[in-house]
């Protein structure tokens, strides 16, 4: 199987705003899937409120700039100083 290492553009993971599906992005805990991944031009991860880890970007995260890097509004929304520092989880 081929993994992904390579994002030419962004890395948008997005929760719809809606109140009519209340619960409906509780389920993503983990970006894992993205471990083999050590290109991307900015990442943008918001509204994800079941999300604690984000150990999978921890590849990529050392090309990255504060500007390129956008979370909020999830369960753990670590600053790219964080996430340089290795606090990719939130426990």
């Amino acid at each position: 199987m081929t993994q992904l290492t390579t994002i030419t553009d962004k890395l948008v993971i997005m929760a719809p705003y809606d109140s009519r599906w209340p619960g409906k992005n509780n389920t993503l805990t983990n970006l894992d899937g993205f471990s083999s991944l050590t290109s991307v031009k900015t990442v943008n991860v918001e509204r994800m409120k079941a999300l604690e880890s984000y150990e999978g970007l921890k590849n990529c995260v050392n090309i990255l700039t504060d500007a390129q890097w956008k979370v909020s509004d999830n369960k753990y929304n670590p600053s790219l100083e964080d996430m340089k520092a290795g606090r990719w989880n939130e426990n």
